[in-house]
This record gives structure tokens, C-alpha cells and sequence, in this order.
């Protein structure tokens, strides 16, 4: 029994056909929507970047505020009047930063839906082509594992032929110091 999607030549052109006829409004489409994506994020940005100021200039007015309450008679009063009116300006530049990032979160979930989408529309792969991607995984890992014991096998070649070279130079210094001990040995006989 044939697979639903099977890809039979017929299929591929009647699909090919539909892409061609399909790709100018899908890409006028798709224009539309990245650049109300690029404009929304940019004003959130904008948003953020002025909650920021609001914030920065709520900051220097208490400071401003506190300073010149040292002069007045109810000192106390006056701190709270600018700490409260701070307060006020602080929740507003938060709001407006808050909704900056609702708004770019919408955006990117908008974007991750849309590739969903995308995801979803593309065409399921059939058998033959599955099968032909495991064999050629199982050949390239099956080529690996050769390529993986080869340098092993050459690695331990190396190694046996360091070990001998190392246990060569050994003898050599052995039977070199033994000359030498010997031939000490025979001077220390010779001189008195």
C-alpha cells in the first residue's frame, strides 16, 4: 500500500507547481509580517529605553528634592512629599517598561509559532528516505569506529616502539656506567 506521502513524480511536480505559484504572495506575506515584527520590537525598545529615562530622572529629582529639603522647616514632610512623588514616577516607568516586554515577548513567541508552523507545513519524510539517512548514519559511524580503532591500533604501536627505544637507552646507559665504574675502579688499582 502506497504511504500518504508518497513521492511519486507526479506529486513532486503538482508540489513543485504549487511552491511557484504560491512564493510571491508567501513572500509578500512574509515581508509584511517581519517588518511589523521589526517595527513592534523597535518600539518596544523605545519604550524600554524611556522607562529607563523616567527612571534616571525620577532618581535625580529626589536626590535634587532631599537637598533642598535640608532648608525647610518640616524636613521630614518634605523627604516623604519627593519619596512619594518619586514612588509615583518609579510605577509609571515600570509599567511602561513592563509593557516594552510584553510587547517583545509576544513578538518572539509570534516568530517561534510562525516557524512551528513552518515546521509543521513541510512535508513528512517517507520510508525510503528514512532508511537511506539511517544507513548512511549507520556508514559514517560504522567508519568512524574504524577510523577511531586505527589510531588506537597506531597509538599502542607507538607506544611499544617508545617503550623498547626507552628500554634500549636504558641498557645503554646501564652498560655505559658500568664501563665507567669499571674503568674507575682499574685506575684507582694502578695509582697507589
Amino acid at each position: 500500500m502506497p504511504s500518504r506521502y508518497s513521492t511519486t513524480p507526479r506529486r513532486i511536480r503538482q508540489f513543485a507547481l504549487c511552491a511557484l505559484l504560491a512564493l510571491p504572495f508567501v513572500s509578500s506575506a512574509d515581508e509584511g509580517r517581519q517588518a511589523d515584527w521589526r517595527e513592534r520590537q523597535q518600539r518596544a525598545e523605545a519604550m524600554r529605553s524611556e522607562a529607563r529615562a523616567r527612571q534616571e530622572a525620577a532618581a535625580r529629582r529626589l536626590d535634587e528634592a532631599n537637598a533642598g529639603c535640608a532648608d525647610k522647616f518640616l524636613v521630614n514632610a518634605c523627604r516623604a512629599a519627593a519619596q512619594n512623588e518619586y514612588l509615583g514616577a518609579l510605577r509609571e516607568a515600570r509599567r511602561i517598561d513592563a509593557e516594552g516586554r510584553a510587547m517583545q515577548r509576544a513578538v518572539v513567541a509570534e516568530r517561534l509559532a510562525e516557524r512551528d508552523r513552518e515546521i509543521a507545513a513541510r512535508p513528512a519524510p517517507d520510508d525510503a528516505e528514512l532508511a537511506s539517512r539511517a544507513a548512511a548514519n549507520s556508514a559514517r559511524r560504522d567508519a568512524d569506529e574504524e577510523r577511531i580503532a586505527a589510531a588506537k591500533a597506531r597509538k599502542e604501536r607507538q607506544a611499544e616502539a617508545g617503550a623498547r627505544r626507552k628500554a634500549a637507552e636504558a641498557e645503554k646507559l646501564r652498560r655505559k656506567q658500568a664501563e665507567d665504574a669499571a674503568r674507575r675502579s682499574r685506575r684507582q688499582l694502578v695509582q697507589p
